[in-house]
């Protein structure tokens, strides 16, 4: 073998493992990629779960040492003899972030243009079957009002503003109106009875995966060695003289 065929044999083994090398550096790259797209965060998605009072009754001025806590019905006058409000007690579970929408849903069982008002109730600790006229609980702010009422027709009010985390919350109703206004209780059963309607984002918190690019270690190129071939020069032996012939 010639020293130039020698030379071009350890050229192309150098070419192939440069090569080999610049693979595997692509492949590290693509797996760092793959690690950026793992941890991306999912898109939030928001859902609605109504929940159902623990509690609701009313009270009426004219009997104020009666308990309604067993009425299929809530009602609601402004009459002078007769002052009537609604009192209802939901648990809210289930938030991780304060909700997009509450909207309190209620069925109406008259016809009235005037709507019903829903106020704050500090206290939550009133008990259904024990409440009456004398001992109701303070009622705080307005914080929404009903659309008009149609019997059997389901009507909400906007409560966003008094919901902001888990907890249990009361509300009153009560309406501007000198003829009674009545709504199902949850007596009345499903799907009548009064809803806590609670949009928010349903998406669980994420913790984004730690992505360690693997460490690629070049391989270690080392030129081959080449000999170049040992050359004996061809021994020649002469070959041996005759005795002369002497001829007589």
């Amino acid at each position: 073998m010639t020293r130039s065929t020698a030379r071009g044999g350890a050229t192309g083994r150098t070419t192939k493992i440069l090569r080999r090398s610049l693979a595997l550096a692509a492949l590290a790259g693509l797996s760092a990629l793959a690690g950026v797209l793992v941890a991306m965060p999912a898109q939030s998605a928001s859902s609605t779960t109504a929940f159902t009072p623990i509690a609701d009754t009313y009270v009426d001025s004219s009997k104020a040492t009666t308990n309604f806590g067993t009425a299929p019905l809530l009602q609601q006058d402004a009459a002078t003899t007769s002052q009537m409000v609604s009192y209802l007690t939901f648990t809210v579970s289930g938030l991780s972030a304060p909700p997009t929408s509450v909207l309190l849903q209620v069925t109406s069982e008259v016809t009235g243009s005037l709507p019903i008002k829903v106020l704050t109730v500090p206290s939550t600790t009133w008990s259904e079957t024990g409440i009456t006229w004398n001992d109701r609980p303070a009622t705080g702010a307005q914080i929404g009002q009903t659309g008009t009422l149609t019997p059997g027709i389901a009507t909400t009010a906007d409560v966003t503003s008094a919901i902001k985390a888990d907890g249990t919350y009361s509300f009153a109703l009560i309406s501007s109106a000198t003829a009674v206004r009545k709504v199902d209780s949850r007596e009345a059963g499903e799907p009548k009875w009064p809803k806590l309607l609670v949009t928010g984002d349903t998406t669980p918190t994420t913790t984004a995966p730690t992505t360690t690019a693997p460490t690629t270690t070049a391989p270690t190129t080392t030129a081959p060695t080449t000999t170049a071939p040992t050359t004996t020069a061809p021994t020649t032996t002469p070959p041996a003289a005759a005795d002369p012939v002497i001829v007589v």
